[in-house]
């Protein structure tokens, strides 16, 4: 589903299923910090950073994430928090560095670079606005320096989802629904927020694939899916529990059928399916986007793959995993020298072929 809702200057931007799950999150984290401990003054100050008017182009996702650091982080400077000092500041990003405890489980960790990255902007973002009219950085921010890493040079490519991997998962899967979001997940490459976020009209189904329009980061786009999701696909709206083309194309199998389908349940199945299906290493909804961009990357143009996927014109998104793609061009010279290589990523044969007995159609890698 994608709507509109006008904002500030009358600019109109889309507003899918999923931004109103953040919205949720949002309101459920003000009022985690309203019962919180920590001193009023600093929660009548990190409410204001949020509902300010000069906030207006934060996402909910964005605010929600803010206002769970800033909860944070008031918990530890305590009555520092609405003027600390440098050296406050360096004790609390020294202290973070070395371990934290991870929300929900109560566990320590050792956080990421990621995680020290984005509480270095939350620091600076917050106390520029508070103490620096949104102008200058104060004293206590201003020696920060943000920390970057350079993915491609550093990080390892991940291993992308192989069909045997795909297809135990699969036949590892409970009910239509979750093997039609796993279809799609594999097939599309579309991230999982914009799969959540889709109507039963969404979809179009032809005779060798499928088109979906998804609402995402770059705005609405229609996406072509193989033709081994059509009979996934087309056995979950057979069995749709609502009869209803603006109804949610993935919906909860308990409670209220009509529900959306949320990212945790999403995150809850794969976990279960990759389990069952005897996976050992972690299975995660990106990673299936990750694996589509990998295979799409051998065959299409960098504004072509930019399209499908959803990304900036611009991002580079395109040439890291054009980049990663290092494997292909070592299979292309064994195969130069005659040497047969295994691929177990290939975009090759991915049509629905049909049963001999009933016609019906059966994915590329089914065995009849």
């Amino acid at each position: 589903m994608c709507i509109s809702i006008k904002v500030q200057n009358s600019y109109e931007q889309p507003l899918h299923a999923m931004t109103m799950d953040y919205a949720r999150n949002l309101r459920r984290e003000r009022k985690k910090l309203l019962k919180s401990d920590i001193l009023d003054k600093a929660k009548k100050a990190i409410l204001d950073f949020i509902d300010d008017e000069d906030q207006v182009e934060l996402s909910y996702g964005r605010k929600y994430a803010y206002i769970l650091r800033l909860r944070r982080i008031a918990g530890v400077l305590q009555d520092s928090f609405n003027n600390p000092t440098k050296e406050q500041i360096k004790d609390f990003m020294s202290s973070f560095r070395k371990t934290m405890v991870r929300w929900g489980s109560g566990k320590e960790h050792n956080p990421s670079d990621n995680s020290n990255q984005a509480y270095q902007v939350t620091l600076k973002k917050f106390y520029k606005w508070y103490l620096g009219n949104n102008e200058d950085y104060p004293d206590c921010v201003k020696w920060i320096k943000i920390t970057t890493t350079k993915r491609s040079k550093e990080t390892k490519p991940k291993q992308g989802i192989t069909q045997q991997e795909f297809v135990g998962m699969l036949n590892s899967a409970m009910n239509p629904r979750d093997r039609a979001l796993l279809s799609l997940l594999y097939g599309s490459g579309c991230r999982i927020s914009e799969l959540l976020g889709l109507d039963i009209k969404d979809i179009e189904i032809e005779n060798d694939s499928a088109d979906i329009i998804v609402c995402g980061k770059t705005g609405v786009r229609t996406v072509t899916v193989p033709g081994d999701t059509l009979p996934y696909l087309q056995e979950w709206l057979e069995n749709h529990p609502v009869y209803d083309p603006n109804a949610p194309l993935f919906t909860r199998m308990d409670g209220d059928v009509r529900e959306r389908m949320t990212y945790e349940q999403a995150h809850s199945m794969l976990r279960k399916v990759s389990k069952r299906a005897g996976i050992k290493r972690r299975i995660y909804p990106h990673l299936f986007r990750h694996t589509r961009a990998t295979l799409l990357s051998t065959e299409l143009t960098e504004p072509v793959l930019e399209k499908v996927m959803g990304w900036v014109h611009g991002s580079r998104m395109s040439q890291v995993y054009v980049h990663l793609n290092d494997k292909t061009v070592k299979n292309q010279v064994l195969k130069a020298y005659g040497i047969e290589v295994k691929d177990d990523h290939s975009l090759s044969s991915t049509n629905a072929k049909p049963c001999p007995r009933c016609h019906t159609k059966l994915p590329s890698f089914a065995k009849i």
